[in-house]
C-alpha cells in the first residue's frame, strides 16, 4: 500500500469512522503524534485515547482530505474537519454548537507505518466556533485584529 492510501485509512477509518484497531496496523509501536491541544502522544494506546476522546466529543466529525502529497519519506495533508459539540472536550460542557476548522499534518514513515505526525490546526476557531472565546475580526485598515 502506497504512503498516501495508509494516510487516508488514518483519516477515514480512524478519524472519521472511529475504528481504532487500524493505529495498531498502520502506525509503528514507537510513532509519536505531535498536536497543538495536548502533550506529545506516544504510542498507539495515547493515539487511540485522544482520538477516542475527541471522537467521544465530537461524534459527527469528519475529516476531508483538501490537499495530499508524499515526498520521500513524508506525506503532508491539508484537510477540513467539521462536527457538533455533542461531549466534554478537555474539560468543557457540550455545547451543541458546529464547527469547521482546517489543518495541516505531516506524516513520517518508517518503511510502511507511520512513525511520527506534526499536526497544526486551527484550535483558536475551535474554541471561538464552541463559543469558549469571542470571535476575532480584521479591521480593513492594517488587518489588525480585535476581540468582539
Amino acid at each position: 500500500m502506497d504512503k498516501i492510501a495508509i494516510v487516508e485509512r488514518v483519516i477515514g477509518e480512524v478519524w472519521n469512522q472511529g475504528k481504532l484497531g487500524a493505529v495498531d496496523e498502520l502506525l509503528l509501536k514507537t510513532c509519536v503524534a505531535h498536536d497543538p491541544l495536548v502533550s506529545d502522544l506516544r504510542g498507539p494506546e495515547a493515539i487511540k485515547q485522544f482520538v477516542r476522546s475527541f471522537r467521544s466529543a465530537f461524534p459527527d466529525l469528519r475529516v476531508v482530505v483538501d490537499d495530499i502529497a508524499n515526498v520521500g519519506q513524508e506525506v503532508f495533508s491539508r484537510w477540513t474537519a467539521t462536527g457538533t459539540h455533542r461531549g466534554m472536550f478537555q474539560g468543557m460542557a457540550a455545547t451543541n454548537r458546529p464547527f469547521t476548522i482546517g489543518g495541516m499534518a505531516i506524516n513520517r514513515f518508517s518503511g510502511s507505518q507511520i512513525a511520527e505526525i506534526w499536526h497544526t490546526w486551527d484550535t483558536l476557531a475551535l474554541m471561538q466556533q464552541l463559543g469558549y472565546l469571542p470571535a476575532i475580526e480584521r479591521i480593513a485598515t492594517g488587518g489588525a485584529a480585535y476581540a468582539r
